[in-house]
């Protein structure tokens, strides 16, 4: 009797324990999942332009990779350049975005300060200890390894920096390729002024020159006429946001005022053919602006627009919100 109770014991032990590592495996992979997630939602696909900041303690790079047109391209900035920072704060220069967006406990307000600023949209940013100067210009390709490595173990501190996935397809990129590195130095190529003391960016010649060489070879390639309509009351959204598009090598086409709403959207894509919701334009431009894409009558569009973006008071609310 004492016996068979001993086995029935052992038995509904080793059930429990089975049980207590079932659960146990289960959570890991919960846990797993968890953190790996993140990842995979916004994975770079090492096919499209990657672009960033790269800020040292005494300049800021903007760097862009296009693989498919095989190059690295980099613009070296002084750190004292001042820009409009992001949020209505007024002018400050870009050292002391940082400081500011730890005072408001806002720490996208580097990166949007600058992607605003340039016209440039910010897939990444990297604050690197490295001393730029250690390196020489032809040396960029093996400083630009030592950040990444060295990125590995840094301490993220805005949402939208590069995934420890991201930096292992970016190092590969730039190690297992014959690539086309162009590094230029912004005061060099006269494209900062002196006002006031105040050491500014001269936007007219700077978007020229994105325009020419860094635009996303794959988004000029697919070449979608994009109409761009503003239907709030605030003047120069639509040129604003026709300005980002452009310096990427997105052909904007028109860009004008509309006063039939937009329903509430906030900010929707109008796309005529079905087939452009896969285009990479227009995952480019969803992902820049946060739009929602509708597919619409042909008869809805101008004769030479593919697709519209439609920007209304809530998307200009939202805006603001965020900053």
């Amino acid at each position: 009797m004492k016996r068979e109770i001993a086995l029935k014991i052992k038995k509904h032990s080793s059930t429990i324990q089975k049980m207590f590592f079932v659960l146990l495996g289960l959570m890991v992979i919960y846990c797993i999942f968890k953190s790996v997630r993140p990842i995979y939602v916004n994975r770079w696909d090492g096919k499209t332009q990657l672009n960033g900041i790269i800020e040292f303690k005494e300049k800021m790079w903007l760097i862009a990779f296009d693989p498919d047109g095989e190059k690295v391209t980099i613009v070296n900035f002084p750190n004292d350049l001042v820009v409009e920072a992001f949020g209505g704060y007024g002018e400050f220069m870009v050292k002391y975005l940082e400081g500011l967006a730890d005072q408001e406990n806002k720490p996208e307000i580097f990166s949007k300060s600058i992607e605003y600023h340039f016209g440039f949209p910010i897939d990444f940013r990297i604050v690197s200890s490295i001393d730029p100067n250690n390196f020489s210009f032809d040396g960029a390709p093996g400083l630009l390894t030592q950040i990444i490595r060295h990125s590995f173990f840094s301490r993220t501190l805005e949402s939208n920096r590069l995934s420890k996935v991201n930096l292992f397809l970016l190092r590969s990129f730039i190690g297992h390729r014959q690539l086309l590195w162009s590094v230029n130095n912004a005061e060099e190529m006269g494209m900062l002024e002196d006002k006031e003391g105040k050491k500014l960016l001269k936007k007219e010649d700077w978007d020229n020159w994105a325009k020419k060489y860094l635009v996303d070879s794959q988004l000029q390639r697919e070449n979608l006429g994009i109409g761009i309509y503003n239907t709030t009351q605030t003047s120069g959204l639509a040129a604003e946001t026709a300005r980002t598009l452009r310096n990427l090598g997105i052909r904007v086409v028109k860009t004008d005022n509309y006063d039939g709403g937009s329903g509430g959207e906030g900010c929707y894509i109008k796309i005529a053919k079905k087939e452009d919701n896969n285009s990479l334009t227009v995952k480019r431009i969803e992902k820049i602006l946060g739009c929602k894409i509708k597919i619409a009558p042909g008869d809805q569009f101008e004769d030479f627009t593919d697709v519209n973006i439609y920007l209304d008071e809530k998307y200009l609310s939202e805006l603001k919100k965020n900053s």
